[in-house]
C-alpha cells in the first residue's frame, strides 16, 4: 500500500516581511524621530499639586509658620486688662477733723451755703449734722478764746463788785468764810471742783467744755488770781 503523505499548503512563510507591513514599520519610525523633546517629555502628563506656582517649572514647598522669623509676623497685641479702682479710704463719720476742714467748713458757711451742700461738696464721708455741730463747736470755741483785753478788764471789774455777793452763799452753806471759799475755788479750778460734786448733766456740760478748749492756756493766765482780785 503506498505511504501516503500529508497535504502542505501551497503557500510558503515568507522569509522577510511583507513589503506593505514593512512600509508601515519605517513610517512609524520615522514618527519618533521627528518627535522633539519638548512633545516627548509633554507625552506624560503631570498633575501639579494646588500649592505649586504653575508660572515657575519647579517650586518648593511652602515652610512652615515655626520656621519663619516671628518678627516679621504681627503680633496681636494682648487686650489690657482694666485695673480695678482702688477702694478708697472711707473715713468714718465720728473720725477727727483736721485743721484745713476746719478752714473749709469756717469758709463755706461764711459764704452762706447750706449744711447738705457744704457735705456734698466738701465732705462727702460725713454727715450734714456732722458739719453743723462741728461748726457749732468752733463757733463757741472762737467766743470763747478770743479774751480781748477790753473783755477781761469788765469781767475783772464787775467780778471785784460782786465778789461777796458771789461766794458768800456757798460759804454759808459750807460754814466756811468767803474768802476761803473764794480762794479755794480759784484755785482748784472748774476742772477739779465739777467732776467732784456736780451732777450728771454738769459733768457732761463740763466735758464738752473741755473737748471745746475754751478754757486754754491764754486765758487761764489772763483770768488768773492776781488779776480778778484786786
Amino acid at each position: 500500500m503506498p505511504k501516503q503523505t500529508i497535504p502542505r499548503g501551497s503557500r510558503r512563510s515568507r522569509p522577510y516581511p511583507d513589503p506593505k507591513s514593512r512600509a508601515a514599520m519605517m513610517s512609524t519610525a520615522m514618527m519618533h524621530q521627528t518627535r522633539t523633546p519638548a512633545a516627548a517629555a509633554g507625552a506624560i502628563t503631570r498633575h501639579s499639586p494646588a500649592w505649586e506656582d504653575r508660572s515657575s517649572p519647579r517650586t518648593m514647598p511652602p515652610p512652615r509658620i515655626s520656621t519663619l522669623d516671628r518678627r516679621t509676623i504681627p503680633e496681636r497685641p494682648e487686650r489690657a486688662v482694666p485695673a480695678s479702682p482702688a477702694t478708697p479710704s472711707t473715713p468714718s463719720q465720728s473720725g477727727p477733723w483736721s485743721p484745713q476742714d476746719d478752714e473749709i467748713l469756717i469758709s463755706a458757711r461764711a459764704q452762706g451755703l447750706g449744711w447738705n451742700r457744704i457735705q456734698e461738696q466738701s465732705f462727702p464721708f460725713k454727715s450734714s449734722n456732722a458739719c453743723r455741730k462741728r461748726h457749732e463747736r468752733l463757733a463757741a470755741k472762737r467766743r470763747g478764746s478770743e479774751w480781748v483785753d477790753e473783755r477781761v478788764q469788765r469781767v475783772t471789774r464787775h467780778y471785784n463788785q460782786l465778789r461777796p455777793e458771789i461766794w458768800r452763799p456757798l460759804a454759808e452753806a459750807t460754814g466756811e468764810h468767803w474768802e476761803d471759799v473764794e480762794k479755794l475755788c480759784l484755785e482748784r479750778g472748774q476742772r477739779n471742783l465739777l467732776p467732784m460734786t456736780a451732777p450728771s448733766s454738769l459733768r457732761r456740760a463740763s466735758s464738752d467744755n473741755e473737748s471745746r478748749g475754751s478754757h486754754d492756756s491764754h486765758d487761764e493766765e489772763k483770768l488768773k488770781i492776781p488779776n480778778l482780785i484786786r
